[in-house]
């Protein structure tokens, strides 16, 4: 089983945009490749309840991930500078945070299989306030 790229996409904007993060434009080359990566961490059977999840996890940490994006998202004083903190501006940021907090050893292991550069994936670590 697959996950829709799209509809997760959707999720996560209405998510981040619970948080106060309004709805940034994200690539979506950009937004794929991060939810290759979190959806690399998933087990077969968590696939369909993914977004079941998701929900889930930002009732539970809200006011956590309201304070990230106020302090480093779209909308701080971090915003006018691509870093740090990119990840961060994305919806994608939601699911991030949530494996960060699941399966943190899983998605850096993902994450250095796919990208180059650590540092996006360690300021976002250091802003969910778990580096």
């Amino acid at each position: 089983m697959t996950v829709d790229h799209d509809a997760l996409t959707a999720l996560l904007a209405d998510l981040y945009e619970t948080c106060g993060g309004g709805r940034p434009d994200v690539d979506p080359e950009w937004g794929g490749l991060l939810l290759d990566v979190v959806t690399a961490t998933l087990d077969p059977d968590e696939l369909a309840g993914y977004p079941t999840t998701l929900r889930a996890f930002v009732q539970l940490h809200h006011d956590d991930l309201a304070r990230m994006i106020r302090e480093f998202g779209p909308d701080s004083a971090f915003a006018k500078h691509i870093w740090p903190y990119e990840l961060v501006r994305t919806p994608h940021a939601i699911a991030l945070c949530e494996r960060l907090t699941v399966r943190p050893f899983a998605l850096k292991h993902w994450w250095n299989e796919t990208f180059e550069s650590e540092t996006p994936f360690d300021d976002l670590e250091c802003a969910w306030g778990r580096g």
